[in-house]
């Protein structure tokens, strides 16, 4: 009984760990690159492996990227907190993949 107890009790440990890459941050600012891509950078450094870098990298292909660049515009003239969580890792910066497993949202007053 007492191992199933503890494996329940790790199993909820590594959830929270896994979650640590979900990050509240203010946006510092926000811009293109000549290639269609944006960057944003934030006042925290993403818990993302092998990127060293506070800009989010988002790939001018991505099919969010208008509504990425509109959140991350209104986050910053409103002075307002963003949750994000990238998925990979681009030249040192995190990026948001295409999929479910990264987000980038406004955060709650």
């Amino acid at each position: 009984m007492n191992k199933i107890i503890i494996s329940i009790l790790i199993s909820f440990m590594s959830t929270g760990v896994l979650a640590s890459d979900n990050i509240r941050a203010k946006v510092m600012y926000v811009g293109t690159w000549g290639h269609g891509g944006i960057f944003i950078n934030l006042d925290k450094v993403m818990n993302e492996p092998g990127c060293s870098k506070k800009e989010i990298w988002i790939p001018g292909t991505s099919p969010s990227i208008k509504e990425i660049l509109g959140l991350a515009m209104t986050a910053y003239a409103a002075d307002q907190f963003i949750h994000v969580k990238t998925k990979g890792c681009v030249n040192g910066y995190p990026t948001i993949n295409p999929t479910n497993e990264s987000f980038f949202h406004l955060g709650p007053r």
